[in-house]
């Protein structure tokens, strides 16, 4: 799978079913992590009103590039487990896991997941309780 691994430039803008979106985030589910934690949080619109609305988080060079996207979704972390307060210093790497199945999944259906690190300025991201971690768009290859 990895070998055949590609970044094509010409994209289907059709949108990503509501049966393909639930196999995606419950590929994120079933990834390990710490103490069984599941740290993630994954924000995403398909609407267009949602999408226009994330990308206005994104700093402006990337708005062009995800405002093409039928899929956008931000990542979070918990900063803390959940189980005792205690800072999560591996949130990030848990989140990682996540992310990977679900790229791994969206691969069996040809759909092409661009992640990039972002300055996602939203209230999330300034909360208390989360880091923003990434931010990916999905198309469906032609």
């Amino acid at each position: 799978m990895f070998l055949d691994r590609w970044s094509p430039r010409a994209l289907s803008p059709e949108p990503i079913s509501e049966h393909h979106l639930a196999a995606l985030f419950e590929a994120a589910r079933w990834a390990p992590s710490c103490y069984n934690e599941q740290p993630w949080l994954f924000l995403y619109a398909t609407s267009m009103e949602d999408r226009q609305r994330f990308a206005s988080a994104l700093v402006e060079k990337n708005r062009a590039w995800a405002s093409r996207a039928p899929l956008l979704v931000f990542l979070a972390t918990r900063r803390h487990f959940a189980s005792n307060g205690k800072p999560n210093r591996h949130a990030g790497f848990d989140a990682g896991a996540a992310w990977m199945a679900l790229a791994i999944q969206a691969a069996n259906w040809a759909f092409t997941p661009t992640q990039w690190q972002d300055s996602i300025r939203t209230a999330l991201a300034r909360s208390s309780g989360w880091t923003s971690r990434s931010t990916i768009s999905w198309r469906q290859s032609p």
